[in-house]
């Protein structure tokens, strides 16, 4: 079955776009910092004019959900939004952190990606990833550096035998810390830190096969940080 499904995932400080076109797969990556506002829409028409296609065409948008960037995800999310909403087509939302624990280079084992969320915290999930997929073994968290560690001993206890594997750019900020508490675990390079536009792609393909979609005005972005963090970050 061919599908058109065009993919963004801004929560990171890297624009993840993909488009797929039956089997052709185009893909546009791009370090924004803070000039995504100036270059989504741009990079939104250049991937679609790499593959001969028009707007009218898609048939479906996935967008990661978050957690990430507060900003940057009402930015990915307002045009996903009005693309999907002005042609009538449904939307995927796939969280952030799963699109990174599903990378297909991630190998099997307890898959945990931690995203740095500033002020000595970090985002982070819990997945167990094997040949049928992977599952969620926990909530996504926001957790400050020592509930991350004593979070991880408890879920490892919950899953013993099982290979602990970390990615994410959170490693920038506290991989000594899991180095010294759990030498064995992998710490994945940094080309498993950031979303990448395929598994986006393929998670909602299995979404689209299992019906669960939704439309432009139902998609949440997932935050995490409590509401009043929320709200003073936005008026900065």
């Amino acid at each position: 079955m061919s599908m058109k499904i065009l993919a963004l995932d801004t929560s990171s400080r890297y624009l993840c776009l993909g488009l797929i076109n039956g089997r052709n797969f185009y893909e546009y990556r791009i370090d924004t910092g803070v000039a995504l506002s100036r270059v989504l829409v741009p990079a939104i028409e250049r991937v679609l004019a790499a593959a001969g296609m028009s707007v009218a065409d898609i048939e479906y948008y996935a967008a990661g959900l978050g957690p990430g960037s507060f900003t940057a995800l009402r930015i990915g999310h307002a045009a996903v939004k009005a693309l999907a909403w002005a042609n009538r087509r449904p939307v995927i939302g796939i969280p952030t952190l799963e699109i990174l624990a599903a990378h297909p280079g991630i190998p099997d084992g307890l898959v945990i990606p931690v995203v740095d969320a500033k002020r000595s915290l970090v985002y982070c999930g819990w997945y167990v990833k094997s040949a049928g997929g992977i599952r969620r073994a926990a909530p996504d968290r926001l957790l400050s550096f020592d509930r991350f560690i004593s979070g991880l001993s408890k879920i490892k206890s919950a899953h013993k035998g099982k290979r602990i594997i970390i990615g994410g750019d959170g490693l920038n900020v506290c991989a000594d810390r899991i180095k010294a508490a759990f030498p064995e675990a992998a710490l994945l390079e940094k080309d498993f830190w950031y979303p990448q536009s395929q598994t986006l792609i393929s998670l909602s393909l299995r979404q689209i096969h299992a019906r669960k979609l939704t439309n432009a005005f139902e998609l949440e972005p997932i935050y995490l940080y409590p509401q009043e963090c929320q709200i003073k970050t936005a008026r900065k």
